[in-house]
């Protein structure tokens, strides 16, 4: 009986792995074809994002009368950025708005599970952050 269960489990831990395989890319950070369920995206340098992880950004001063913006994720630090990014230098962002526009699409990139969050330069003109 004993072996039975043994390779019932395993048959089991079997199908499981091959699902995940089938509908979760984690080299893409994609969870297709698992809609209704949590998927946790592991990520050793970030840590476990799931679709109830809470994001939160605030838009903070940085030097030369410019913003820049500040993401938490679970109540914890994870993106300081007193910088445009993917923009030559290290000027800041003119107002608020343009900071905090930034962050939100940082935070949906982390959401659809890019990690880093990337933002190029193209994507920073065709939100019409930068000219």
């Amino acid at each position: 009986m004993k072996k039975i269960t043994t390779l019932f489990i395993a048959s089991i831990a079997s199908m499981l792995v091959a699902f995940a395989r089938q509908n979760i890319q984690l080299d893409n950070k994609t969870t297709a074809g698992l809609p209704t369920q949590k998927v946790a995206i592991k990520n050793k340098e970030y840590g476990i994002l799931t679709d109830t992880t809470n994001y939160q950004y605030y838009v903070i001063k940085a030097s030369g009368n410019t913003y820049g913006y500040s993401i938490f994720v679970n109540g914890h630090s994870y993106i300081w950025q007193t910088t445009i990014p993917s923009v030559t230098g290290t000027v800041g962002f003119a107002d608020t708005a343009k900071a905090a526009q930034t962050a939100r699409l940082v935070i949906q990139k982390m959401k659809n599970g890019e990690m880093p969050p990337t933002i190029t330069e193209q994507e920073l003109r065709n939100n019409k952050i930068i000219q």
